[in-house]
């Protein structure tokens, strides 16, 4: 059963091009030292793992460097003009 979940979290992982997010994730977490990602669903292509740029990220006041202590926490979306 543990090699089943290990293959499902894989095939996760390699739809996503969890490569990339990574790199991106953790090349904004040394130049300005946070960085973030998402995990999405759609019925036609299942579930995600996405890049989220940290412009967009909207979050309460914190005291905890880990960011344990956070009311909300969620993403901006702003659609491009036609």
């Amino acid at each position: 059963m543990e090699i089943a979940e290990e293959q499902a979290i894989n095939v996760l992982m390699e739809g996503s091009r969890y490569d990339l997010v990574r790199r991106r994730c953790l090349y904004d977490l040394t130049t300005i030292g946070i960085g973030a990602t998402k995990t999405t669903f759609d019925w036609s292509d299942g579930a995600r793992v996405q890049y989220v740029d940290p412009a967009n990220i909207i979050y309460s006041y914190t005291e905890s460097p880990y960011f344990d202590d956070l009311d909300y926490l969620g993403e901006a979306f702003f659609p491009l003009p036609y």
